[in-house]
């Protein structure tokens, strides 16, 4: 017997009471061994109850393979949401529509009709047109020009003007900056600016600005800080920091990178006093050769860059060299004599105004010496100091600027003046007499001078007017259009209008829209002709056309009008772009009848339609859903008849652990063969599927004519061979005939025996029949095969099938056992425990014993 004299009873009672439970110390028994042997048969039924459940996985992804491939059938060739459902008769429509016959070159067509062979167009009276204003003249002065400039200017500026500074607040960053060309005199100013900088930065998506967390002020002695907009915005822990900046404003405001501040009431400050003296001594004054000489600025002709230099005072007698003052006569000379070598001589013509103290950029026609009205002349970019010594921004033009202030546009004045008594525009519905007014920017804002056009334009054709207004740059023209069709957007901009919405009596004054538009825009004379001074006018009409439903010799043609010339009959979509069938008198005009109506010429050729099957697309259809049969053939026959490999069961834990990914895979291959072997339900649908496409003789013998025939080889399983080109034949000789063939409904009738007899019907009727039998997603009851294993598609049943239920009841299984192995597990233990105890307390009585007797 083993002996450990030291050991104590109390000692050796802790020792197996521990839950790491230290063995066999006293025994020296290997009780771990003993335990695991003791347990083996529950380890062993936890194995088998695991590779139970594996086995029914594998199962379940072996059905939910097929049916995955036919539920992918269905919605490709039997679902109505479907652009290839050969189940419906529609698919076989005659969509390939064309248009006959001399005058067949005014009318163009598309879509689907059973009677478009029937229908003719046997005249267009007139097309339709809606309402629209076009200007009779230029609307702006088509003159590039300057501010007022003298050549004698100095230009004072800061340091810090155009300079930068990044500022952290908690995870974002934001870069504040001081605008270019200004001179700041005073602290305030370059405070202003940078919160006015911060106030444009967007902080997130519920319209908060970056000035909404942080913000700049001044300290008690005039320094700069920065700091929380707010004390709640301090109290959200977010830390501010300065990331970076330019060098100049970073020195200049007495910040450094890397300050940091966080908590309420605290702020970064600069080391610097923006005091007036310091302010000024940050300024530098420049003359206009320092802003223009050796710099650049590029013009754009008729959508051609050109960058003009101009040049350095030691190279051009622009510029005195002593003063630094700028001859603006000599400059639009340099100008003119550079534009015309870049664009072509006699193209631009640039002139100094010593009267208005500015300079002007016209274009002209070489041949005539003329204002050229339809050529554009841009400025789109160069020295910042260029453009800001000449007084132009970047994108001025010839035309009218629809981003800067109404004021400032170029909008010439409409009938002597732009003197404006009401800044809106009304907008007259000459149907209905309602006017609508239109007087606010997109976001609430009045016009006011200062409004740029581009949102005048936006406001006008975002409101209940109905119209929409373009400028067409190329002609210098607007445009102004009823998006109302035909003869129902009649309108007219109207001047003042009083409190009840009435027009006010024209008293010579400009309201805005009359100002843009035209003053007279849209009235009529006495006579209802439109009155065209500033505008040409285009008067809404419906179209008018002679449409003959049922052939020669019948109805005679009906007259239609619609109010687009693209239209709807009889599920054809017409489009019409010119007249004819209309008599005409000796004057060229429409002859019509004593009761007023058109009168058809007879000798004028109607437009027929020729409508046929798109044939291509159908052959491609049926080309893959046949390949895609095949392919559900092939796998359901495999899989029913492919067996198990009864020397490859599932691994157990314990195998998985000892082999590496490579051998898993290649054994687990082997493993899964022959889930589906002899299936009921797979058998089931094999059988149902192997002869959908013979049926009767006769259907067999139509199904041959048209290229579709059916393997007599047994293990072909019912494979369809297609031949293209028979199938494209039969479709193009015998179209309802293929149609009826797949698509025909079952129907139940009487023979004459009195008994009731179904049709299978078409032949895609009945795979939908079979593969909703087998693989329905949809209802109380699923398919078979859903019912059985689930389905992805199916949410639901993923976790309510037949094979689903039997892992749950392994699974449920598995729980008792494993509770069960516990308990063998701690009463072994514990017997193991109180034999290493018993052993120590008898080694622990031997040792005193021996003790007493001198041993």
């Amino acid at each position: 017997m083993s002996s450990i004299g030291s050991l104590s009873s109390s000692t050796s009672n802790s020792i197996y009471s521990n839950a790491k439970r230290i063995t066999g110390l006293a025994s020296g028994l290997d009780t771990d061994s003993l335990v695991e042997a003791m347990v083996l048969g529950t380890k062993s039924k936890i194995a088998q109850q695991k590779q139970q459940k594996q086995l029914l996985q594998w199962q379940m992804d072996a059905y939910r393979s097929i049916s995955s491939k036919l539920i992918a059938f269905q919605n490709k060739y039997t679902s109505y949401s479907s652009g290839t459902n050969l189940r419906s008769p529609s698919f076989y429509a005659k969509t390939l529509i064309s248009a006959l016959g001399e005058n067949s070159k005014y009318v163009s067509v598309s879509g689907s009709s059973n009677s478009a062979e029937s229908l003719s167009i046997a005249a267009v009276k007139q097309l339709a047109k809606n309402t629209s204003y076009v200007s009779s003249s230029n609307v702006s002065d088509q003159k590039l020009s300057s501010g007022e400039v003298t050549g004698d200017e100095t230009f004072t500026d800061s340091s810090l003007a155009g300079t930068s500074l990044t500022v952290g607040y908690g995870s974002k960053s934001f870069t504040v900056t001081l605008p270019s060309g200004e001179e700041y005199n005073t602290a305030e100013e370059v405070v202003d600016a940078l919160n006015k900088s911060l106030s444009e930065i967007d902080y997130g998506t519920d319209g908060e600005k970056a000035s909404d967390k942080i913000k700049f002020g001044l300290t008690y002695d005039g320094g700069i800080k920065i700091g929380y907009a707010s004390d709640a915005v301090a109290e959200t822990g977010n830390k501010i920091e300065i990331k970076g900046g330019s060098e100049k404003l970073l020195e200049g405001l007495g910040l450094e990178e890397g300050d940091k501040v966080s908590g309420k009431g605290n702020s970064i400050t600069g080391t610097k006093a923006l005091t007036e003296e310091y302010m000024k001594s940050l300024q530098t004054t420049r003359t206009s050769a320092d802003m223009l000489a050796g710099k650049t600025v590029t013009f754009s002709y008729n959508g051609i860059s050109k960058q003009i230099t101009i040049p350095s005072a030691d190279e051009s007698d622009i510029f005195d060299k002593k003063t630094g003052k700028a001859d603006m006569k000599k400059l639009a000379d340099y100008f003119n004599k550079e534009l015309n070598r870049e664009f072509g001589s006699g193209r631009i013509k640039v002139e100094y105004s010593e009267a208005d103290k500015e300079l002007s950029f016209q274009t002209v026609n070489p041949q005539t010496g003329k204002i050229d009205g339809t050529s554009e002349l841009k400025i789109t970019g160069g020295d910042a100091d260029a453009l800001r010594a000449l007084d132009i921004k970047a994108g001025e033009s010839n035309r009218v600027n629809l981003d800067a202030s109404f004021s400032e546009s170029g909008i010439i004045g409409k009938n002597g003046g732009t003197a404006i008594n009401e800044y809106a525009v009304n907008i007259k519905n000459n149907k209905t007499g309602e006017i609508i007014t239109i007087s606010k920017t997109m976001d609430g804002k009045d016009f006011d001078e200062n409004t740029s056009m581009s949102d005048i334009i936006k406001a006008i054709n975002a409101s209940d007017a109905n119209v929409q207004v373009s400028y067409l740059s190329t002609t210098d023209k607007f445009n102004i259009s009823s998006t109302e069709g035909g003869a129902s957007g009649d309108f007219s901009i109207v001047g003042a209008v009083d409190e009840n919405g009435k027009e006010k009596p024209d008293d010579g004054s400009f309201n805005l829209g009359q100002a843009i538009f035209g003053k007279n825009l849209g009235k009529k004379d006495s006579s209802g002709k439109p009155v065209e001074t500033d505008y040409s006018a285009t008067m809404g009409q419906d179209a008018i056309i002679y449409v003959d439903y049922d052939g020669a010799g019948g109805q005679d043609p009906v007259a239609i009008t619609r109010s687009s010339n693209s239209f709807n009959l009889d599920g054809l979509t017409v489009t019409v772009n010119g007249t004819f069938g209309i008599k005409k008198d000796e004057n060229g005009n429409d002859m019509v009848d004593g009761s007023g109506n058109a009168i058809l010429d007879d000798a004028s050729e109607a437009v027929t339609f020729s409508a046929k099957a798109d044939t291509d697309k159908i052959v491609t259809a049926f080309k893959e859903m046949i390949n895609d049969f095949n392919e559900i053939i092939k796998l359901s026959n495999d899989s029913v008849s492919e067996k198990k490999n009864r020397d490859y069961p599932p691994l157990t834990d314990e195998q998985r652990a000892e082999m590496s990914e490579d051998e898993i895979k290649a054994w687990e291959e082997k493993a899964k063969a022959g889930m589906l072997f002899n299936s009921s339900e797979v058998k089931g649908f094999t059988s149902a599927i192997r002869f959908l496409f013979s049926g009767s003789s006769s259907d067999i013998k139509a199904l041959e004519e048209m290229g579709i025939t059916v393997s007599s080889t047994y293990s072909d399983h019912g494979k369809i061979s297609f031949d293209e080109e028979k199938f494209k034949a039969a479709i193009e000789s015998n179209l309802d005939g293929v149609k009826e063939l797949f698509t025909a409904e079952a129907k139940t009738t009487v023979n004459e025996n009195g008994e009731e007899v179904t049709s299978k019907g078409g032949i895609m009727t009945q795979i939908f029949d079979v593969f909703e039998k087998y693989a329905a997603t949809t209802g109380s009851t699923k398919g078979v095969f859903v019912e059985k294993a689930g389905a992805p598609e199916s949410p639901l049943s993923v976790l309510n099938n037949s094979i689903q239920k039997q892992m749950d009841d392994i699974d449920d299984i598995i729980s008792e056992l494993q509770d069960k192995l516990e308990t063998e597990t701690e009463n072994a233990y514990n017997k193991f425990a109180s034999l290493e105890t018993y052993i120590s307390n008898m080694n622990s009585q031997s040792s005193w014993l021996s003790s007493q007797f001198g041993g």
